[in-house]
């Protein structure tokens, strides 16, 4: 297991954009074939390690937002659109 620091997330980040790049364009396509295509690589997104570290760093990066904005005094204002919008 790696050190959290020592993740390149630039490679991490590219890896799970290109399987959702995959799981839409497979799933534009209305054919039979492309349908089981899609399910597999929404299953490899789902299984991958890679998502579930970006998911796991998008939240970490949230949290620490919020507690930097709670310490200044102006979370009340953009508490909630912090969650519904930021997507990064």
């Amino acid at each position: 297991m790696k050190n959290w620091k020592d993740i390149n997330w630039t490679k991490t980040e590219l890896e799970v954009y290109d399987l959702q790049r995959k799981i839409y364009i497979s799933s534009v396509d209305v054919e039979s074939k492309k349908k089981a295509l899609t399910r597999k690589y929404q299953k490899e997104l789902v299984e991958s390690h890679e998502a579930k570290l970006v998911a796991i760093r998008r939240i970490t990066q949230r949290i620490e937002l919020l507690n930097e904005l709670q310490l200044d005094g102006s979370a009340n204002s953009i508490k909630g659109s912090l969650y519904l919008n930021h997507r990064g």
